[in-house]
């Protein structure tokens, strides 16, 4: 019988499996993103491929769609943000942008790849610095909820059909009607229409070119991995850190399909899930306010960690998940308690728990977590191993660019590690090519 894949369906894919675990992973989807590592003692800056700065779950580059304007307001999405910003500072007792300002934005935007590099590899004037005065203010108004809806509009105008751009939404239900998703398990054939929209996402002529090479064949997805892995490696549209980059992407948007497909098995999470991607499978309509959309949210992305969430609820163990982003919007943290109560709260330990059908509200940790003498969230009752910690001013884990000693395992046995395919954050010392692809955190 042929496999059917609503609008619906393919959106709670592209929204979460390649969005939030293949695109935007533990960086912030509210606050404007650019896929480089900036050496603020060199000055150097090393910026990914052609990339803009970019903003939502699907990560719409300001830079690549400079020139496409909105269906329905007739803007491009410069001037769209330009206006959203004056419009909220009207309301917010903020000054709007000065026509200088203006410009300055419209310029920045518009900056693509090697522009933002100035003489000996030195950041130029396009490039703005974490903490540079016009990109604070408009982070400000991004993780604002006029903000929230502005970026949810771009993530939904990547899904459509533009001039000059092929929607992502037509491109998945074309990979979902082919002959060789059609023959795949229904597991397989969905982490094969996110592997192959995630390359879409970053590059649709490689994505295109990979398709047209299946030439409607059946196999299994392990045998269309392993495909897609020497059509990357042997692409003439793709360098070096591209080619790193989009296998990456693609690995961690695998990892979270897999991990949609574990959540919906769950007794506990599965209900819970189908409720709220049937209301909004993008998750991201009023983001800042529904606790399951924050707990989905922070276990996809990082899927590893989310693995572990589902381990703990059938376990009984417990564990707490920080996240590492930027914004105040997306700055809380998740878990799951010893008895099984699912979690989701703040920095200051105002949250709602989950059980029994119910979110119920709490403060200073509900009794669920606490925080130890350096301020860190702790489970509240860890006898378990598994525990995960989150500090409350960074909400976020403990990097190394080393594995862990043997010795060091032996001796704290409630250190878990996880090799995480991640971006590297903007500001930083120089890192390594295989350091900016693979990163080791440690939670504590």
């Amino acid at each position: 019988m042929p496999k059917s894949y609503s609008e619906n369906d393919l959106m709670e894919i592209l929204y979460n499996a390649v969005g939030r675990s293949g695109e935007v992973g533990t960086k912030s989807a509210f606050t404007l993103q650019l896929a480089a590592s900036y050496n603020k003692s060199s000055k150097e800056l090393n910026v990914s491929g052609k990339s803009g700065y970019a903003l939502g779950l699907l990560q719409y580059d300001f830079g690549a769609r400079s020139d496409i304007k909105d269906s329905s307001s007739n803007l491009t999405g410069i001037n769209l943000l330009i206006g959203s910003y004056n419009a909220w500072a009207a309301g917010n007792g903020q000054t709007a942008l000065t026509p200088n300002e203006q410009k300055q934005l419209s310029d920045d935007l518009r900056t693509r790849g090697p522009e933002f590099v100035g003489p000996s590899g030195h950041a130029s004037d396009r490039y703005m610095v974490q903490g540079d005065p016009l990109r604070a203010k408009i982070d400000q108004f991004l993780t604002s909820d006029a903000g929230l809806q502005y970026v949810h509009a771009l993530d939904t105008s990547v899904l459509k059909t533009s001039k000059g751009f092929a929607g992502l939404l037509p491109f998945a239900q074309q990979v979902a009607g082919s002959p060789t998703v059609q023959n795949m398990s229904d597991r397989d054939s969905e982490c094969a229409i996110a592997a192959l929209s995630k390359i879409f996402n970053q590059n649709p002529q490689v994505a295109g070119e990979i398709v047209s090479s299946l030439k409607g064949q059946s196999m299994d997805f392990e045998k269309l991995e392993a495909h897609i892995s020497s059509q990357i490696a042997q692409s003439k549209h793709l360098g070096t850190s591209s080619k790193a980059s989009l296998s990456s992407g693609v690995a961690a948007t695998v990892r979270g399909m897999k991990l949609i497909d574990d959540i919906r098995s769950s007794p506990v999470l599965g209900p819970l899930w189908s409720a709220s991607v049937s209301q909004d499978p993008s998750l991201e309509s009023d983001f800042s306010k529904p606790p399951a959309k924050q707990l989905f949210d922070s276990m996809l992305r990082n899927p590893d960690a989310g693995e572990q969430v589902l381990a703990a609820i059938d376990s009984g163990q417990s564990v707490l998940i920080p996240t590492s982003k930027d914004s105040a919007k997306e700055s809380y943290i998740a878990g799951v308690a010893t008895d099984g109560t699912l979690f989701a709260m703040d920095g200051q330990g105002a949250g709602r728990a989950y059980a029994n059908g119910d979110w119920t509200p709490f403060l200073n940790g509900g009794g669920l977590a606490e925080q130890n003498r350096h301020g860190q969230w702790e489970i509240a009752s860890h006898s378990h191993a598994e525990h995960l910690a989150a500090d409350s001013e960074s909400l976020g884990p403990t990097a190394s660019n080393t594995p862990p000693r043997t010795s060091e395992l032996a001796s704290d046995p409630m250190s878990t590690y996880l090799q995480l395919a991640a971006e590297v954050a903007e500001d930083t010392d120089a890192l390594t090519g295989n350091q900016a692809n693979i990163r080791s955190f440690r939670f504590r």
